[in-house]
């Protein structure tokens, strides 16, 4: 059995809504991935992939969307609009304008 991986750091943001919530495995680098999961999971479909990801020295920042995890408590809207104006604000948060997105493409900001 494979014990969790657990992230370094909790975060959350204002929005619409409530708190959103997203979380730091590893140390802050310039090599950062925004992990987001699918609509019926949460932040934590991504620790298996985090803790490799940190040992190659990559720094992941995994989300939890509207209504999911830790982000429960926001009621909506959902969908994608609403969920890509998150990411930009969590990308805002980190204070990034450049990261590799969960399906390894680079996005610009």
């Amino acid at each position: 059995m494979t014990s969790a991986y657990l992230p370094e750091a909790k975060y959350s943001i204002p929005r619409d809504g409530g708190e959103l919530a997203y979380f730091r495995y590893g140390q802050p680098s310039d090599k950062n991935i925004l992990a987001i999961h699918g609509v019926t999971s949460s932040n934590r479909a991504w620790q298996l992939f985090a803790k490799t990801a940190v040992k190659n020295g990559f720094t992941v920042y995994a989300v939890d969307l509207r209504g999911r995890g830790d982000s429960n408590s926001i009621k909506g809207p959902f969908g994608m609009r609403t969920h890509a104006h998150d990411m930009v604000a969590v990308l805002d948060h980190i204070g990034l304008k450049i990261a590799m997105s969960s399906d390894i493409r680079w996005v610009r900001l």
